[in-house]
């Protein structure tokens, strides 16, 4: 499996973590609540959620910890 493939499968797996614990909390999870939930490390959860605010999956309030707001296509 190519590395852009394998880090697309990653942040899908991100997306559906962050969608389920904000339903559970109504709140964004940290990326270290990310990392454990996921079983990866915390350097790598930076990584992919650096890419999907580049790509504009995600975006990132700044000065808060919990700042991740998915940011959804809308369907034509």
């Amino acid at each position: 499996m190519s590395k852009k493939k394998f880090n697309k499968i990653r942040q899908e797996e991100i997306i559906k973590f962050i969608r389920s614990y904000y339903k559970k909390y109504n709140f964004s999870p940290t990326l270290a609540e990310i990392g454990k939930g996921l079983g990866l490390s915390s350097q790598r959860i930076c990584q992919l959620i650096s890419i999907m605010v580049k790509d504009k999956k995600i975006k990132r309030s700044k000065w808060k910890q919990r700042n991740l707001i998915l940011i959804e296509k809308k369907s034509k």
